[in-house]
């Protein structure tokens, strides 16, 4: 696993991501582990709304689409118990996001997701869940991801950025087409 780590005010955590072209992917598998200490409430986030943003994990788009036009990862917002994050799978099929029920894992636990490419449609697997989201897979892909905080489309102190040092433990695999 490789330790990406982001820092207060930050929005795109280090080291970046890959920006080779992934030929033929059928998929990717996401291995993940919050560190603890990151965690924080509603309460200390000053009461903005942009603490339920989506932050991404990982995940892949099309090699020569805008990043919010074409792709399918996995993203994570901070859970109501302490050290819990909430995970679901995130698209972006022709500039409309979707995101599906999420699951909640705690800082320390490791994790396992993946996602499959089908003709029309990405198939999630996380926890218990199965879910399709549409999608169209392209033959020239690039990975995407780890990303802290959304738009700053909130009244608050914080907005889209990191609110503390954080750190996630991240595998992240593209698996192939024969």
């Amino acid at each position: 696993m490789v330790t990406y780590s982001v820092h207060t005010g930050q929005t795109n955590f280090r080291p970046l991501e890959n920006p080779l072209p992934r030929f033929n992917a059928k998929g990717f598998e996401l291995e993940f582990l919050f560190h603890k200490g990151a965690w924080c409430s509603k309460e200390e986030w000053g009461g903005d709304d942009d603490y339920y943003d989506w932050q991404k994990l990982k995940g892949l788009t099309g090699f020569f689409s805008l990043n919010n036009r074409n792709s399918a990862m996995f993203a994570f917002r901070y859970g109501e118990q302490e050290e819990s994050y909430q995970i679901a799978p995130y698209t972006n099929f022709k500039g409309r996001w979707k995101v599906s029920q999420e699951i909640i894992i705690l800082a320390g636990q490791p994790v396992t997701v993946q996602a499959v490419f089908g003709k029309d449609k990405v198939t999630y697997y996380y926890g218990p869940l199965r879910v399709e989201h549409d999608f169209k897979r392209r033959l020239v892909m690039r990975e995407i991801g780890t990303y802290a905080g959304g738009a700053d489309n909130a009244p608050g102190p914080h907005g889209g950025r990191a609110f503390k040092d954080m750190k996630i433990d991240i595998d992240f695999k593209v698996t192939k087409t024969r």
